[in-house]
């Protein structure tokens, strides 16, 4: 599950710009200290929501326990779609350019 799937289960039940703040702190944490102070962040701002992101699993969802190999920065699995949208970008450029 991708990060922005768990945080559209959260965003569900649990709304707010904190928590907004708080999840995606959570998500990219790249390292265990980042980790633990985020979601210690969220127990002490919320022990349910804390709970509720526990039970999805963090390590499918955030960067600290993703592999090394993959050098992108996204924490969702929507890859093909953020290389598509950024291909689109050159070829309307080009394409304007040789057919204006």
């Amino acid at each position: 599950m991708c990060a922005r799937h768990v945080y559209a289960n959260l965003r569900k039940k649990y709304r707010g710009l904190k928590y907004r703040e708080l999840f995606w702190s959570i998500a990219k944490s790249s390292t265990e200290v980042d980790f633990q102070k985020n979601m210690q962040a969220m127990k002490d701002f919320d022990a349910s929501a804390w709970d509720f992101l526990v039970k999805k699993n963090p390590e499918q969802w955030c960067r600290l326990f993703f592999s090394y190999t993959p050098k992108c920065d996204s924490v969702d699995n929507n890859l093909a779609e953020i290389f598509n949208g950024s291909v689109l970008e050159v070829i309307t450029t080009a394409y304007t350019a040789f057919f204006p």
